[in-house]
Protein backbone atom coordinates (compact mmCIF):
# COMPACT_ATOMS: atom_id res chain seq x y z
CA UNK A 1 0.00 0.00 0.00
CA UNK A 2 1.41 3.23 -1.32
CA UNK A 3 1.41 5.90 1.46
CA UNK A 4 -0.53 9.14 -0.03
CA UNK A 5 0.26 12.05 1.10
CA UNK A 6 -2.57 15.13 1.13
CA UNK A 7 -2.66 18.14 -2.08
CA UNK A 8 -1.33 20.68 0.75
CA UNK A 9 1.89 18.59 1.71
CA UNK A 10 2.67 17.46 -1.73
CA UNK A 11 2.63 21.29 -3.05
CA UNK A 12 4.77 22.21 0.20
CA UNK A 13 7.32 19.46 -1.22
CA UNK A 14 7.15 20.54 -4.84
CA UNK A 15 8.03 24.36 -3.63
CA UNK A 16 10.73 23.16 -1.36
CA UNK A 17 12.47 21.87 -4.21
CA UNK A 18 11.33 24.52 -6.85
CA UNK A 19 12.50 26.86 -4.95
CA UNK A 20 16.21 24.50 -4.20
CA UNK A 21 16.41 24.32 -7.54
CA UNK A 22 15.94 28.54 -8.60
CA UNK A 23 18.14 29.44 -5.13
CA UNK A 24 21.04 27.63 -7.29
CA UNK A 25 21.06 29.85 -10.03
CA UNK A 26 20.97 33.11 -8.04
CA UNK A 27 24.74 35.05 -8.44
CA UNK A 28 26.44 33.94 -5.33
CA UNK A 29 25.75 37.61 -3.22
CA UNK A 30 22.22 36.54 -3.29
CA UNK A 31 22.66 32.55 -2.91
CA UNK A 32 23.94 33.40 0.55
CA UNK A 33 21.28 36.15 1.29
CA UNK A 34 18.40 36.12 0.37
CA UNK A 35 18.74 32.67 -1.26
CA UNK A 36 18.63 31.22 2.65
CA UNK A 37 16.01 32.78 3.72
CA UNK A 38 13.90 31.31 0.96
CA UNK A 39 14.82 27.93 1.67
CA UNK A 40 14.68 28.23 4.97
CA UNK A 41 11.24 29.90 4.69
CA UNK A 42 9.99 27.12 2.38
CA UNK A 43 11.29 24.63 4.91
CA UNK A 44 9.61 25.69 7.60
CA UNK A 45 6.23 25.97 5.54
CA UNK A 46 7.09 22.22 4.55
CA UNK A 47 7.02 21.52 8.63
CA UNK A 48 3.99 23.26 9.30
CA UNK A 49 2.29 21.37 6.73
CA UNK A 50 3.23 18.25 8.09
CA UNK A 51 2.27 19.02 11.82
CA UNK A 52 -1.38 20.81 10.59
CA UNK A 53 -1.77 17.49 8.77
CA UNK A 54 -0.84 14.81 11.78
CA UNK A 55 -1.69 16.52 14.63
CA UNK A 56 -5.80 17.66 14.44
CA UNK A 57 -5.99 18.64 17.17
CA UNK A 58 -4.28 22.04 17.11
CA UNK A 59 -4.72 21.93 12.98
CA UNK A 60 -6.40 24.85 13.66
CA UNK A 61 -2.87 26.35 15.40
CA UNK A 62 -0.66 24.87 12.89
CA UNK A 63 -3.15 26.24 9.89
CA UNK A 64 -2.38 30.42 10.99
CA UNK A 65 0.84 29.97 11.52
CA UNK A 66 1.19 27.97 8.01
CA UNK A 67 -0.87 31.64 7.13
CA UNK A 68 2.14 33.87 8.43
CA UNK A 69 4.99 31.95 6.91
CA UNK A 70 3.70 31.78 3.52
CA UNK A 71 2.77 35.67 3.24
CA UNK A 72 6.48 36.08 5.20
CA UNK A 73 7.62 33.70 2.16
CA UNK A 74 5.75 35.75 -0.33
CA UNK A 75 7.81 38.93 0.98
CA UNK A 76 11.11 37.75 0.55
CA UNK A 77 9.94 36.30 -2.98
CA UNK A 78 9.02 39.96 -3.81
CA UNK A 79 12.08 41.54 -2.72
CA UNK A 80 13.94 38.41 -4.18
CA UNK A 81 12.17 40.25 -7.65
CA UNK A 82 13.23 43.88 -6.67
CA UNK A 83 16.80 43.23 -6.48
CA UNK A 84 17.23 41.16 -9.49
CA UNK A 85 18.45 37.78 -7.62
CA UNK A 86 16.08 35.39 -9.82
CA UNK A 87 17.15 34.68 -13.13
CA UNK A 88 14.29 35.11 -15.19
CA UNK A 89 10.81 37.07 -14.22
CA UNK A 90 9.47 32.81 -15.10
CA UNK A 91 11.30 31.86 -11.81
CA UNK A 92 9.62 34.57 -9.69
CA UNK A 93 5.97 34.06 -11.59
CA UNK A 94 6.72 30.03 -11.37
CA UNK A 95 6.77 30.55 -7.56
CA UNK A 96 4.42 33.13 -6.60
Amino acid sequence: MAYEYPPIVRLAERLLLTIEEVVRQFPRYHKYTIGSELRQQAMNIMRLCHRAWHDKKQQADWLKQLIWAIDDLKISLQLGKQIKAFKSFKQFEQLV
